[in-house]
């Protein structure tokens, strides 16, 4: 962003960053329209009946971690763990 803010242009910065940005930083910031860009996080496992404990509590720290205004956004899918 540093780059940015001296010569001028254009980069892609993450939402989680957002809650770091000052006041003047925000005001720059424009977001996607449809088709929104997305993140997925996946798991896959070999033995998936060994790991089912592993899963769920790394699951859990994931959306324990994940800011409320994400969680709550119309566009955030959480998928369930199968």
């Amino acid at each position: 962003m540093r780059m940015v803010d001296v010569n001028g242009g254009l980069t892609l910065v993450p939402e989680l960053v957002f809650e770091y940005l000052d006041e003047d930083k925000l005001k720059h910031i424009r977001r996607f329209t449809n088709p929104h860009p997305a993140r997925q996080i996946s798991i896959i496992t070999a033995r998936k009946k060994l790991k089912n404990l592993q899963i769920n509590a790394l699951k859990n720290i994931i959306l324990e971690k994940l800011p409320t205004y994400l969680k709550a956004n119309e566009f955030v899918k959480i998928i369930p763990v199968y």
